[in-house]
């Protein structure tokens, strides 16, 4: 190649160098924000099977209070 069409050939890799580095970097802030909505997620589900544990535990209250 010529000198002028390697420095257009050399322009033209970098900025689809430089495209993919801008995606990488959209996609990896993607997966972070998605990691820490799977924390989020799990916590809550656990916090929601601990309230339904305590309300059947009432439930079962109520029902021996009604017999006595």
């Amino acid at each position: 190649l010529k000198a002028s069409e390697q420095t257009t050939v050399d322009k033209e890799q970098f900025l689809l160098l430089e495209d993919l580095y801008e995606t990488v970097e959209k996609h990896q802030e993607l997966l972070d924000k998605n990691i820490h909505n799977q924390v989020m997620l799990t916590h809550v589900e656990k916090q929601l099977e601990k309230a339904l544990a305590d309300i059947e535990e009432l439930k079962d209250k109520v029902r021996k209070n009604g017999t006595h």
